[in-house]
């Protein structure tokens, strides 16, 4: 009676719990500027709230906002390009 009810309640609540966190939860994102790197420690999924910082190859330096936050299951649109670094030389 109760207990059995109570235990379909409870499984009901885990399975929203789950697929709440899973809508809410976003991929790693795709890498699509040229010369950019992802973060040697980027995960499968990060929660809404979590953010990450993009850089870009050795050679080159970031020029912008290179910051993505998960927002709610999207990613933050980022607005940056890696800038070849010129090194002069004197002589």
């Amino acid at each position: 009676g109760q207990i059995n009810s109570l235990a379909i309640f409870l499984q009901r609540v885990q399975v929203y719990v789950i697929f709440s966190f899973l809508a809410m939860s976003c991929k790693s994102p795709e890498i699509t500027t040229k010369y950019a790197l992802a973060p040697e420690d980027m995960t499968k999924l990060y929660r809404s709230g979590e953010t990450i910082v993009l850089g870009c190859i050795p050679g080159y330096r970031v020029v912008g906002n290179a910051t993505q936050t998960c927002d709610k299951g999207k990613w933050t649109k980022i607005d940056f390009h890696c800038e070849r670094k010129y090194i002069c030389t004197y002589g």
